[in-house]
């Protein structure tokens, strides 16, 4: 459906990026093509991922801009386009296009998650989007005001690091869950996989799937309940009209 190459697509822009420092360039490019290939696939379900392939594109242009930076540390070309002040401005962008990204990922996985009737889904996202705008408005207090971001040895920044690294493995695994609930209509049994050669894998995997198939149940039990409640009132309104 999309969202295990989404997976893939968002752990390399996010964790991976952070862990490779100077060098995150690789995981802009290649993050950011994995991630477009995934939004165009579910772009067939919610026509609201098309706002995650245009930033997804951003992220490779600014992966390309980030390794000519590069090449011009190494080389010394001392290029204008890597002075001071456009390095302020790219932050600045760097900053716009990972809250934008998130938000709209987190947006179209709501809307999805609503019109397929997974409620736990639906949730995750809406939670994550709250803590997102938390995280930005911090981001934005730690920028004007440096007194802040430099309070006990930059505790308080340290502090939102680690918030953000808290709210990437809540993002990741809400896109786990969204890969394991949500399928196109036909395909509701489930993937067919080998076995691993490691018995804990497999014991994983199988709580997994016990966990999967337990909200698949409920969902349907809720969808259920929402029809009858439906066809009730239907019922209500004919019975007034005679």
């Amino acid at each position: 459906m999309g969202f295990g190459l989404m997976l893939c697509g968002y752990f390399i822009l996010t964790f991976m990026s952070f862990g490779m420092g100077e060098y995150g360039f690789a995981a802009y490019i290649i993050g950011g093509a994995v991630s477009m290939m995934a939004a165009g696939k579910l772009y067939e379900y919610k026509h609201r991922f098309a706002l995650c392939v245009g930033t997804s594109i951003a992220y490779m242009v600014l992966g390309v801009y980030d390794a000519v930076g590069c090449l011009d540390t190494l080389l010394l070309w001392e290029l204008p386009l890597f002075g001071k002040a456009v390095s302020g401005v790219m932050d600045i962008l760097r900053f716009a296009l990972e809250l934008g990204h998130t938000l709209c990922l987190l947006w179209a996985v709501m809307e999805l998650s609503t019109a397929a009737g997974v409620e736990k889904i639906r949730g995750g996202a809406m939670r994550n989007a709250i803590l997102t705008g938390v995280w930005a408005v911090g981001q934005v207090v730690l920028v004007l005001f440096p007194a802040v971001a430099a309070f006990e040895d930059q505790t308080i920044t340290k502090i939102f690091v680690l918030f953000q690294l808290i709210l990437y493995l809540l993002n990741t695994w809400l896109l786990f869950r969204a890969y394991q609930l949500i399928c196109p209509e036909g395909e509701e049994t489930g993937r067919d996989r080998k076995p691993s050669r490691f018995g804990f894998v497999n014991a994983i995997r199988n709580k997994l799937d016990e966990k999967a198939e337990r909200a698949m149940t409920e969902t349907m039990e809720y969808q259920a309940q929402k029809a009858a409640q439906k066809d009730r009132k239907n019922q209500k309104k004919k019975q007034n009209r005679r």
